[in-house]
């Protein structure tokens, strides 16, 4: 929630670091962890080594509009 009150507050560096803080906390449950780094990324803060999570690549679904076009 106070990461979420400094993006408002566009305090994005102090946002980007507290994401990276949850991240890293192993007493956070693994779901939020994800979002965090995915959180932290976004806002230009490497959480991904330190939380020891792994990437992985997610292809989006092909649209109607895609097939379509084949």
């Amino acid at each position: 929630m106070v990461a979420i009150s400094y993006l408002r507050m566009n305090q994005r560096q102090q946002a980007g670091v507290l994401f990276g803080q949850i991240a890293r906390d192993t007493g956070v449950p693994e779901t939020i962890r994800q979002r965090a780094v995915q959180m932290a990324g976004v806002l230009g803060v490497d959480a991904v080594a330190s939380a020891g999570a792994t990437a992985r690549v997610i292809t989006p679904a092909a649209s109607n509009e895609d097939t379509k076009a084949q």
